[in-house]
């Protein structure tokens, strides 16, 4: 697979560049994976769905629905690589950017998410079961995007 070099511009504004990462964790030893979508210039969570594993479709309509509640971002960077994206891109005008595996510079938007949600969600509550995981996750995406750093 190549990667295309990845020009990090100044953003502007909202919806031009949006990150999208997987975090994968465990609870009573079952593992399950937490799909973040965040909009680079506003640091604003999009998105953390929790499922125990997502499929390149699951991964489009997940998209599909943030872009129906936000609207479309000219570009999504991310260092995973789905299937679907080409036809997901292509209808909606997006540029897929895919980037070198687990270089931090490349993204620092979803690190600085991930390294937050982890620390303050994932470590600090316990989870009973998926739907709970669920519930708190959610709660604790609206309160980061109630407290975060305004741009």
């Amino acid at each position: 697979m190549s990667f295309r070099q990845v020009r990090i511009p100044s953003l502007q504004n909202a919806n031009e560049r949006w990150s999208l990462d997987v975090v994968v964790t465990s609870f009573h030893s079952q593992r399950f994976r937490i799909l973040a979508v965040a909009d680079d210039f506003t640091r604003e969570c999009l998105g953390l769905v929790v499922d125990t594993s997502f499929t390149t479709l699951r991964v489009a309509r997940e998209l599909e629905h943030i872009i129906e509640v936000r609207g479309c971002p000219r570009m999504i960077v991310s260092d995973h690589s789905f299937e679907f994206t080409s036809s997901l891109c292509e209808g909606f005008g997006i540029d897929w950017c895919h980037i070198v595996p687990g270089d931090p510079t490349q993204r620092v938007c979803a690190e600085s998410l991930n390294r937050r949600f982890c620390n303050e969600c994932i470590k600090e509550k316990p989870f009973a079961n998926l739907n709970d995981a669920c519930q708190i996750i959610e709660e604790w995406r609206v309160e980061y995007n109630k407290t975060r750093t305004p741009v």
